[in-house]
């Protein structure tokens, strides 16, 4: 998967342009500063105040771990580089160098893990125990032992933790322990690559998660040559804990995680499992770019050369093999499917496939598919998911709160995270992991009241019925049209009558709101997208103001131009999922195991100096709760955590479309989803 540019460090992109960092943005933000003769504030956070008193109590289960430091530790830093010289000394190949792709990554892992283990077994009298040695996998390595005289020293004590990990003032805060203790976490993954892939922000996935209690039903195939691995993904964070106020402890953060990985197989079965074709004759425009969709940036290799040589696809051509000729270096012109037979002795059995193109010394190269085979542990990007895709995957890592604890207690284990005893690594670095999850004391708050004309409607379980009557400020439309998108094969269950019906309740319901309301002007239902763009462009020139649109669900490019065309056409839009039309799935419930909206915890999870709460106000249809962590960087009122956490939960309850509230204060939810609409309209207008 592409990852961006290290964190505070300028790179480049895949496609070679150079990449801002955060060190550029900073120096850029001190100079606009300095031309204004302004200095940047301190880095003070608001200062913390007394925990909250409002609402029912409410005991919480978290997925923190509590750590514990067993004895004071030194350790000492040193930066590795790990390099080969080929062709006679005149290239240097640097494993230690940073990548961007999920297999170049893993790959110099592996093979800078290999290297470390063998200097280390050689030199052993050197470096000592290997499990007083953490490295990362790359260029950092901490030793228990001062190896080099004069080298960065790092101590571990209690008042180490507790005086320079939890400032108010940020610039006194030591990130360097954290990093540390992540670094020691993640050894068993990193020793171990033939079971553990390792990546960003502390993510591990399992290679075989059979053999640490996951069953298929965990890794389900989701089509396209793609299947789902189980997962972790660990962070050290220092809170309060079970006292409160005032203490400082570290904590293990773990959650259960699945991600997409192209399956290990042919490179050929890959495409047919992609586009569902044979690959018996030429493909089609549309069957193309599918398949360039599914299979760009993706790592295979080749072994017709006696060697495993590999290589990334830069693109799908429209050429084949039966018709792609070359010239040789005596002068001859031949077909790529003549010249694998006459040099390798290989007939290809599909020589009406599309090549597959690769940037290979500067230049770009074209192979037949059925000579690669895919690199394992890569993920799939969502550019290579179809909606399909997407919607098993969705369905697949939503699970109840039970069973994500479950994955969790299975993850940690596969890494010896679950507890301490069995870790070498973690017990000679003076550090011990509690089995138990630490368990919190929340609140439950009370929910506001929504006002509308006439009546008060009450809030239970964070839900409310819409009182019957008309709106406050009731909306007009004189000209309205309907359209439906719907590809030819669903329209035997979506055809014009239902299209028909939906617009009528649609209208019905409009009216009982008070909504002054014509009947539509147009109802159409439309197979072709350019279709539907030219009956909107006619409805706007008839002086349409609405367009109610329904489209299906295996339609997934047409609703940013459809936002674009609101714009251009100057014509709201609304743009109805077909499933939703059709009122399918409506009695999904969240599930018991979740808590309900209105929870707030600020104590003993929460950061030790920061004035912070985690305040879930939003309803889990499916899956476990994302609860976000509120931290209050300047409070100039010095409010009180109640009047904090209650101003926030009241603001979750202005979305109005729907009689729910929202995951963050409904201002923000909006700002955030009306970027993510400009962003798409601008997308869709280039």
């Amino acid at each position: 998967m592409s990852t961006p540019a290290e964190a505070g460090d300028a790179g480049t992109s895949a496609a070679g342009k150079a990449t801002v960092g955060k060190k550029d943005i900073l120096a850029e933000a001190e100079a606009k500063l300095a031309a204004l003769s302004l200095k940047p504030a301190d880095a003070v956070m608001a200062e913390n105040a007394p925990a909250g008193t409002l609402g029912q109590p409410f005991n919480i289960q978290t997925n923190a771990f509590g750590l514990k430091l067993i004895k004071p530790m030194t350790f000492w830093r040193y930066d590795i580089v790990i390099y080969a010289e080929i062709k006679g000394g005149r290239k240097t190949v640097f494993f230690t160098k940073k990548g961007r792709d999920d297999y170049l990554i893993t790959n110099r892992n592996y093979k800078c893990k290999l290297v470390f283990e063998a200097v280390v077994k050689a030199y052993s009298d050197f470096f000592g125990e290997p499990a007083t040695l953490w490295y990362d996998g790359q260029s950092v390595l901490y030793a228990a032992n001062d190896l080099f005289k004069g080298r960065e020293r790092i101590s571990v004590t209690d008042k180490m933790l507790r005086e320079n990990t939890a400032n108010s003032d940020l610039s006194k805060n030591d990130r360097t322990i954290s990093h540390l203790m992540e670094l020691i976490f993640n050894q068993v993954a990193v020793m171990n690559p033939k079971e553990h892939v390792t990546f960003e922000n502390g993510k591990t996935f399992l290679n075989h998660p059979w053999k640490f209690g996951f069953t298929e039903k965990d890794c389900p195939d989701v089509g396209g040559g793609k299947r789902l691995y189980p997962g972790i993904q660990k962070s050290v964070r220092f809170i309060e804990g079970p006292s409160g106020r005032g203490y400082n402890n570290p904590a293990l953060i773990m959650d259960a995680k699945k991600a997409a990985f192209h399956e290990d197989i042919p490179l050929i079965e890959k495409a047919k499992l992609l586009i569902n074709d044979n690959l018996d004759r030429k493909l089609s425009d549309i069957a193309l770019k599918r398949l360039n969709h599914g299979l760009k940036g993706v790592f295979f290799y080749t072994k017709h050369t006696g060697y495993e040589s590999d290589h990334q696809i830069s693109g799908i051509t429209e050429h084949t093999a039966a018709e792609t000729t070359f010239e040789t270096p005596d002068g001859k012109k031949i077909t790529i499917l003549d010249y694998f037979e006459s040099k390798y002795k290989i007939k290809l059995l599909y020589p009406y496939a599309p090549l597959v193109r690769v940037r290979e010394r500067g230049r770009s190269n074209s192979y037949p598919m059925e000579l690669g085979w895919l690199r394992p542990m890569q993920r799939v990007t969502i550019p290579q998911q179809t909606p399909d895709q997407i919607h098993k995957t969705t369905r697949s890592c939503a699970v109840a709160p039970g069973e994500r604890q479950d994955n969790i207690v299975r993850g940690a284990r596969a890494l010896k995270l679950f507890g301490s005893d069995d870790n070498e690594y973690v017990k000679n670095a003076g550090l011990f992991i509690f089995k138990e999850p630490v368990k919190v004391r929340g609140r439950l708050l009370p929910p506001p009241k929504i006002k509308y004309q006439k009546e008060t409607a009450a809030v239970r379980d964070g839900k409310w019925r819409t009182p019957h009557g008309p709106l406050l400020i009731p909306a007009e439309c004189d000209v309205w049209a309907v359209y439906a998108l719907v590809p030819s094969h669903e329209k035997a269950r979506f055809d014009e009558r239902v299209l028909r019906n939906f617009a009528e309740a649609f209208h019905r319901e409009a009216t009982n709101r008070g909504i002054r309301i014509s009947n539509p002007a147009e109802i159409m239902l439309l197979s072709m997208e350019k279709d539907l763009e030219e009956r909107m462009k006619n409805a706007a020139h008839h002086n349409c103001k609405f367009c109610l649109i329904v489209t299906a669900d295996s339609i997934t490019t047409t609703h940013k131009l459809i936002k674009l065309w609101e714009r251009e056409l100057e014509m709201v839009t609304q743009d109805v999922k077909l499933s939703n039309a059709l009122k399918i799935d409506r009695s999904r419930r969240p599930t018991e195991q979740n808590i309900p909206p209105g929870v707030v915890v600020d104590t003993e999870l929460t950061h030790p100096s920061f004035k912070e709460f985690y305040l879930n106000s939003h309803i889990t249809l499916q899956g476990s709760a994302r609860t976000p962590r509120y931290t209050v960087l300047v409070d100039d009122l010095n409010l009180s955590m109640d009047e904090l956490e209650g101003m926030t939960y009241v603001l979750t309850y202005g979305h109005q479309i729907v009689n729910l509230p929202t995951s963050l204060p409904t201002p923000l939810y909006v700002a955030n989803r009306y970027a993510e609409r400009g962003r798409n309209t601008y997308t869709a207008h280039l």
